[in-house]
């Protein structure tokens, strides 16, 4: 859930606001950047975030790394 990475990440939970459209979840906010389903490795940047993809099979997103640029640290 998009709230619960917000809240392990220490940010506020409006963070991804402008980026997550409708999605609940990051897998459902990487799919919607994407745009489809993404490859393993594949790299989605939007605003000041890096979404990384390390893990997927059978359609289902399972672990994404994000990368927070520096002046939001």
């Amino acid at each position: 859930m998009i709230n619960e990475a917000c809240k392990i990440m220490k940010m506020p939970n409006k963070i991804f606001d402008a980026i997550r459209g409708d999605s609940e979840t990051i897998a459902g906010l990487v799919l919607e950047l994407a745009g489809k389903f993404p490859n393993v490795g594949q790299e989605l940047i939007a605003q000041d975030f890096t979404f990384t993809i390390l893990e997927a099979a059978q359609n289902r997103i399972s672990k994404v790394k994000i990368s927070i640029a520096p002046h939001l640290q």
